[in-house]
């Protein structure tokens, strides 16, 4: 058990960010947060795997991904939104306007889920699904944010109790909504495979018959939920596993041969191109 308090404070962005980590894995964070000036530059990093619980209390929550966009605004009332992120995922948080943003995020390992039975959420990489902020979790969200000074071993059980709790709400919404079949979900699984590196040596045909469809109407689909082509797609795809590996310290060499260049030079010209910078610039990367 262990908290942290982070205080934010530049020309563009100031505010406070507490931290609260358990010993189950479970992680929160309640950012309470300025936004200065109409424009701010996003903050690029590698997103950790874990399934995410957004509640946006006030302002607009915004992460843009390489192929996704997550956003959600509580310009009326809080919104509240669960965002499995299965591996590693490079991304923006994004901050847009002159706001006053509030947040809640809950960090769920993908081992606390399978442990207790959830394996199949940690199936749907990026895949978000809304739902709605009650009153009983706003009643358990008002509890947990009660001052930290002082906490005995007990606050800290009741506290990730009500963590608990809040999750066990979301999860209740969840499987009541159950994911439907369709040609949407049939491109996100597709997805997935390409990015696991499953398809690397699949041509169109073999992917298009794994998929029961022909090769037209399946790139039909593919563009119209990705705008790329499977092979674009696929590109980018050994390109972000070349990026990931490159925060695990590989080399650029090490790096190029994952994202099958044989030529180095090459393999940092499409990087810096995809990416907007050199590989050897990502470790300089912020983690979140």
């Amino acid at each position: 058990m262990n908290y942290q308090k982070l205080v934010i404070a530049n020309n563009n962005l100031s505010g406070e960010e507490q931290i609260f980590y358990f010993k189950s894995g479970l992680r929160c964070k309640f950012s309470h947060l300025y936004i200065n000036h109409d424009t701010q530059e996003p903050i690029e990093g590698a997103f950790h795997p874990d399934v995410r619980l957004i509640i946006t209390l006030q302002g607009k929550s915004e992460i843009q991904f390489s192929h996704t966009q997550f956003q959600q605004n509580a310009h009326q009332h809080p919104q509240i939104t669960l965002l499995p992120i299965i591996q590693t995922a490079l991304g923006k948080k994004i901050y847009q306007g002159k706001q006053h943003q509030i947040e809640f995020v809950i960090f769920i390992p993908l081992h606390w889920l399978q442990e207790r039975g959830f394996a199949d959420i940690t199936q749907y990489h990026l895949k978000t699904q809304k739902l709605v902020f009650t009153h009983k979790m706003n009643r358990l969200l008002n509890r947990f944010k009660q001052t930290v000074q002082g906490y005995h071993a007990i606050e800290w059980l009741e506290k990730e109790t009500d963590l608990t709790t809040l999750i066990t709400e979301s999860l209740k919404q969840y499987y009541e909504k159950p994911l439907q079949k369709n040609k949407s979900d049939l491109i996100m699984d597709l997805c997935q495979k390409l990015e696991s590196g499953e398809f690397d040596h699949y041509t169109l045909s073999d992917i298009a018959k794994y998929c029961h469809t022909n090769i037209t109407s399946l790139q039909q689909q593919f563009h119209q939920t990705t705008q790329l082509s499977i092979g674009a797609y696929l590109r980018r795809c050994k390109l972000e596993r070349a990026y990931r590996a490159l925060l695990q310290n590989a080399t650029v060499i090490q790096a190029a041969e994952i994202a099958k260049y044989t030529n180095p030079d090459n393999f940092s010209t499409a990087f810096k191109k995809q990416f907007g910078i050199s590989p050897r610039q990502v470790k300089k990367q912020i983690l979140f």
